[in-house]
Protein backbone atom coordinates (compact mmCIF):
# COMPACT_ATOMS: atom_id res chain seq x y z
CA UNK A 1 0.00 0.00 0.00
CA UNK A 2 1.39 3.42 -0.96
CA UNK A 3 1.74 6.19 1.56
CA UNK A 4 -0.24 9.40 0.97
CA UNK A 5 2.83 11.39 -0.08
CA UNK A 6 3.72 8.74 -2.68
CA UNK A 7 0.21 9.03 -4.14
CA UNK A 8 0.72 12.77 -4.47
CA UNK A 9 4.00 12.19 -6.31
CA UNK A 10 2.14 9.96 -8.79
CA UNK A 11 -0.47 12.66 -9.33
CA UNK A 12 2.17 15.34 -9.86
CA UNK A 13 3.60 13.45 -12.84
CA UNK A 14 0.20 13.65 -14.58
CA UNK A 15 -0.87 17.19 -13.69
CA UNK A 16 -0.12 20.06 -11.36
CA UNK A 17 -0.76 18.93 -7.79
CA UNK A 18 -2.32 20.90 -4.99
CA UNK A 19 0.18 21.35 -2.20
CA UNK A 20 -1.76 20.11 0.81
CA UNK A 21 -0.17 21.02 4.10
CA UNK A 22 -2.63 20.34 6.89
CA UNK A 23 -2.55 22.95 9.61
CA UNK A 24 -3.56 21.03 12.70
CA UNK A 25 -4.89 23.34 15.35
CA UNK A 26 -5.28 21.91 18.84
CA UNK A 27 -7.59 24.73 19.89
CA UNK A 28 -10.64 24.05 17.70
CA UNK A 29 -12.55 23.10 20.85
CA UNK A 30 -12.19 26.66 22.17
CA UNK A 31 -14.38 27.91 19.30
CA UNK A 32 -17.33 25.53 19.78
CA UNK A 33 -19.33 27.79 22.09
CA UNK A 34 -18.92 30.76 19.74
CA UNK A 35 -19.98 28.68 16.71
CA UNK A 36 -22.98 27.27 18.59
CA UNK A 37 -23.94 30.70 19.89
CA UNK A 38 -23.86 32.15 16.37
CA UNK A 39 -26.04 29.24 15.23
CA UNK A 40 -28.63 29.94 17.91
CA UNK A 41 -28.62 33.66 17.06
CA UNK A 42 -28.90 32.94 13.35
CA UNK A 43 -31.76 30.49 13.89
CA UNK A 44 -33.64 32.96 16.10
CA UNK A 45 -33.33 35.61 13.37
CA UNK A 46 -34.45 33.17 10.66
CA UNK A 47 -37.41 32.03 12.79
CA UNK A 48 -38.63 35.65 13.02
CA UNK A 49 -38.26 36.12 9.28
CA UNK A 50 -39.42 32.75 7.91
CA UNK A 51 -41.23 31.10 10.80
CA UNK A 52 -41.16 27.30 10.84
CA UNK A 53 -41.22 26.95 7.07
CA UNK A 54 -38.44 24.33 7.24
CA UNK A 55 -40.88 21.79 8.75
CA UNK A 56 -43.92 22.77 6.70
CA UNK A 57 -43.75 19.51 4.69
CA UNK A 58 -43.09 17.26 7.67
CA UNK A 59 -40.23 14.89 8.31
CA UNK A 60 -39.69 13.96 4.66
CA UNK A 61 -39.44 17.63 3.71
CA UNK A 62 -37.01 18.24 6.58
CA UNK A 63 -34.86 15.33 5.41
CA UNK A 64 -34.88 16.63 1.84
CA UNK A 65 -33.78 20.04 3.10
CA UNK A 66 -30.79 18.36 4.78
CA UNK A 67 -30.07 16.26 1.69
CA UNK A 68 -30.08 19.34 -0.55
CA UNK A 69 -27.38 21.02 1.56
CA UNK A 70 -25.31 17.83 1.64
CA UNK A 71 -25.70 17.44 -2.14
CA UNK A 72 -24.36 20.96 -2.70
CA UNK A 73 -21.24 20.24 -0.64
CA UNK A 74 -20.75 16.84 -2.24
CA UNK A 75 -20.99 18.31 -5.74
CA UNK A 76 -18.50 21.06 -4.91
CA UNK A 77 -15.98 18.66 -3.36
CA UNK A 78 -16.14 15.67 -5.72
CA UNK A 79 -13.38 15.30 -8.33
CA UNK A 80 -13.74 17.64 -11.31
CA UNK A 81 -14.71 15.65 -14.45
CA UNK A 82 -11.92 17.22 -16.54
CA UNK A 83 -9.32 17.33 -13.78
CA UNK A 84 -9.77 14.58 -11.14
CA UNK A 85 -6.90 15.99 -9.04
CA UNK A 86 -9.00 19.02 -8.07
CA UNK A 87 -12.40 19.48 -6.49
CA UNK A 88 -15.29 20.25 -8.81
CA UNK A 89 -16.00 23.59 -7.11
CA UNK A 90 -12.43 24.86 -7.18
CA UNK A 91 -10.90 26.87 -9.99
CA UNK A 92 -7.49 26.14 -11.52
CA UNK A 93 -6.04 29.29 -9.88
CA UNK A 94 -7.25 28.14 -6.44
CA UNK A 95 -6.92 24.38 -6.68
CA UNK A 96 -8.43 22.28 -3.91
CA UNK A 97 -7.99 18.52 -3.69
CA UNK A 98 -11.23 16.52 -3.95
CA UNK A 99 -13.07 16.04 -0.65
CA UNK A 100 -10.75 18.45 1.25
CA UNK A 101 -13.47 20.44 2.96
CA UNK A 102 -11.11 22.45 5.17
CA UNK A 103 -9.00 23.57 2.22
CA UNK A 104 -12.19 24.42 0.32
CA UNK A 105 -13.25 26.69 3.18
CA UNK A 106 -9.87 28.42 3.10
CA UNK A 107 -9.83 28.82 -0.69
CA UNK A 108 -13.44 30.06 -0.96
CA UNK A 109 -13.55 33.15 1.22
CA UNK A 110 -16.98 34.25 -0.02
CA UNK A 111 -19.70 34.62 2.59
CA UNK A 112 -21.99 32.56 0.34
CA UNK A 113 -19.29 29.95 -0.31
CA UNK A 114 -19.03 26.43 1.04
CA UNK A 115 -18.91 27.71 4.64
CA UNK A 116 -22.47 28.95 4.13
CA UNK A 117 -23.62 25.46 3.15
CA UNK A 118 -21.81 24.00 6.17
CA UNK A 119 -23.47 26.51 8.49
CA UNK A 120 -26.89 25.95 6.95
CA UNK A 121 -26.62 22.17 7.25
CA UNK A 122 -25.45 22.37 10.86
CA UNK A 123 -28.28 24.76 11.72
CA UNK A 124 -30.89 22.61 9.97
CA UNK A 125 -29.63 19.61 11.95
CA UNK A 126 -30.06 21.60 15.15
CA UNK A 127 -33.62 22.45 14.12
CA UNK A 128 -34.44 18.81 13.41
CA UNK A 129 -33.11 17.62 16.75
CA UNK A 130 -34.80 20.50 18.61
CA UNK A 131 -38.10 19.59 16.95
CA UNK A 132 -37.64 15.94 17.99
CA UNK A 133 -37.04 17.08 21.58
CA UNK A 134 -40.09 19.40 21.44
CA UNK A 135 -42.23 16.48 20.25
CA UNK A 136 -40.94 14.26 23.06
CA UNK A 137 -39.26 11.78 20.69
CA UNK A 138 -35.88 12.18 22.37
CA UNK A 139 -34.23 14.27 25.03
CA UNK A 140 -31.00 16.20 25.14
CA UNK A 141 -27.98 14.32 26.44
CA UNK A 142 -29.28 11.04 25.02
CA UNK A 143 -26.46 10.20 22.63
CA UNK A 144 -25.51 6.78 21.28
CA UNK A 145 -22.22 6.80 23.14
CA UNK A 146 -23.90 7.36 26.49
CA UNK A 147 -27.31 5.69 26.22
CA UNK A 148 -26.22 2.28 27.37
CA UNK A 149 -28.15 0.72 24.48
CA UNK A 150 -26.31 -2.15 22.83
CA UNK A 151 -27.61 -1.42 19.30
CA UNK A 152 -29.24 1.98 18.77
CA UNK A 153 -31.73 2.47 15.92
CA UNK A 154 -29.99 2.15 12.56
CA UNK A 155 -26.65 1.07 14.03
CA UNK A 156 -25.18 -1.76 11.98
CA UNK A 157 -22.09 -2.42 14.05
CA UNK A 158 -18.48 -2.21 12.98
CA UNK A 159 -18.48 -5.52 11.07
CA UNK A 160 -20.57 -4.38 8.06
Amino acid sequence: MKQDHEDLKDLSTRRETVAVRPQVSPDHMTHLKQVASEDVEGLAKAEKQYGSSWKKRGGVGAFMMLARKWDRMETALQPHPDDPARANGSVPEQRVAPWDILEAIRADGRAEGIIDDIRDLRRYLLLVESEAVARGYTRTGNHRDNTGQAEPFGYQGDDR
